[in-house]
């Protein structure tokens, strides 16, 4: 369902999942008071390093050197690497840096990797498999989080015991978060000078 639509349809509660950009813009919208966004009532934000393009040709360097065909991956997820699953259950660590010719250009503009504007944040930075690292942004958040755990559908970690693995989890996302950010204004200011040079 596209978000114009929603309203025709008798939607007047809808949690969004997005990435930082996408969640950014639903708060724009809302302070502009711009219909259908206050059918939004809750934002659930992704951490997010970039978007990658999907496209055969550009993965072709990818598939050659890790043996690896795009058909057969059926799961991805980026924690500190991209990690590819495949059908026979293949796991394939890629390095962020050999993914740098596949990151969409808006992106390398990007200043927000844990996504400050959503009601809760998450991502799999710092999580071992079968969690996923949550950040609770605001009060609306905060009871999300509780009222999911209270009725059963999300079980928590305890990470009162494991100050030193709470504190890394807290490191990297820091330090992710600090490079995006310079990244995302050193792209803008290249940008703008490349603008007025032209």
């Amino acid at each position: 369902t596209e978000i114009p639509e929603v309203k025709f349809r008798g939607l007047h509660r809808l949690a969004m999942v997005g990435t930082p950009c996408q969640i950014i813009s639903i708060r724009k919208m809302q302070l502009l008071s711009m219909l259908p966004s206050d059918v939004i009532k809750y934002t659930i934000g992704l951490f997010c390093i970039e978007n990658f393009s999907f496209e055969r040709e550009d993965w072709l360097p990818i598939e050659e050197e890790y043996k690896v065909s795009l058909d057969d991956v059926v799961k991805v997820n980026i924690k500190s690497a991209m990690v590819l699953t495949t059908s026979d259950g293949r796991r394939i660590e890629v390095p962020l840096e050999k993914l740098t010719g596949l990151i969409r250009p808006g992106c390398l503009a990007c200043t927000d990797f844990s996504n400050r504007y959503a009601d809760i944040s998450m991502g799999g930075l710092g999580s071992p498999d079968g969690y996923t690292t949550v950040l609770i942004r605001n009060q609306l958040g905060k009871r999300i989080y509780f009222d999911a755990l209270h009725r059963g559908y999300i079980r928590e970690r305890n990470y009162i015991d494991r100050p030193v693995e709470n504190q890394r989890t807290l490191r990297a996302i820091a330090e992710f978060s600090h490079n995006k950010e310079r990244r995302g204004y050193l792209t803008r200011l290249t940008r703008k000078r490349d603008s007025k040079e032209a």
